[in-house]
């Protein structure tokens, strides 16, 4: 059985370059998806959650957030 931990054990030609695509990785956005999220949310269901994110760090630097 060969030592794996001792330099020079793994011979060059014994590397085989991975296929990103075959693990659903992209080249250039790794694990994300290719299309950017959306910035807002359409349902009006959300929307009073909008408002609040809407005046977030208005509401932070003001002291405004209740703790949990």
């Amino acid at each position: 059985m060969p030592n794996y931990f001792q330099p020079g054990s793994l011979k060059r030609s014994s590397y085989v370059p991975l296929n990103l695509e075959d693990y659903d990785i992209s080249p250039t956005n790794g694990f994300l998806p290719s299309e950017q999220p959306v910035r807002r949310l359409s349902d009006p269901y959300y929307e009073p959650w909008e408002q609040i994110m809407d005046r977030f760090n208005q509401y932070l630097l003001a002291h405004h957030i209740r703790r949990l």
